[in-house]
C-alpha cells in the first residue's frame, strides 16, 4: 500500500504548502520542511492528532513512531517562534484576498464567570482566520 492510497493527495498538499513556508525566515530550512508536512497532514486528516499528520509524510524514517517523534520535537523546538510564522502566512493571505467580501468576527467568551475570552478573526467560506485573541478580567461577555 502506498502512502497516496493511505492519505489521499498529502504529497500534493505538501508540494502546494512549502513554497508559502519557504519564504518565512527559519533557523533551519528541515523546520519548514516539517511544518509543511503536518499542515498538510492535518488539511488531509481534518484532526488534531500527531499520528494522522505524519502517516503520509515520506520519510527514510523506518517506524511511524520516528515520525511522530520528529513531529513533536518540532512542535517543542524552542527556536521555533509560532508568531513569526503565523504573522507573515496572514499577511500573505490577505494579500491575495482578492475581490472576495472580507468579513471580520468578534466573539467572546466568558471563562469561570470572571474572564472574558475575546477572539478577533477573518472569515472566509466558512472557516476562520484568527487574528488575535485576548483574555481580559471583566463580568461580562459584552465588550
Amino acid at each position: 500500500m502506498t502512502t497516496k492510497t493511505i492519505l489521499g493527495d498529502v504529497p500534493r498538499l505538501y508540494q502546494n504548502v512549502r513554497p508559502f513556508l519557504s519564504a518565512l525566515s527559519w533557523n533551519d530550512v528541515r523546520n519548514a520542511d516539517t511544518c509543511a508536512w503536518l499542515v498538510a497532514g492535518c488539511l488531509e486528516s481534518r484532526i488534531c492528532s500527531i499520528p494522522a499528520w505524519v502517516s503520509g509524510r515520506i520519510s527514510k524514517a523506518q517506524f511511524a513512531q520516528s515520525r511522530e517523534i520528529q513531529a513533536r520535537r518540532f512542535l517543542e523546538n524552542p527556536k521555533v517562534d509560532p508568531f513569526e510564522i503565523y504573522a507573515p502566512l496572514v499577511f500573505q493571505a490577505l494579500r491575495h484576498w482578492g475581490e472576495h467580501r472580507l468579513v471580520l468576527a468578534l466573539d467572546t467568551s466568558m471563562l469561570f464567570g470572571k474572564f472574558c475570552l475575546i477572539r478577533f478573526a477573518v472569515t472566509f467560506r466558512g472557516r476562520s482566520l484568527p487574528l488575535h485573541q485576548e483574555v481580559i478580567q471583566h463580568e461580562s461577555a459584552q465588550v
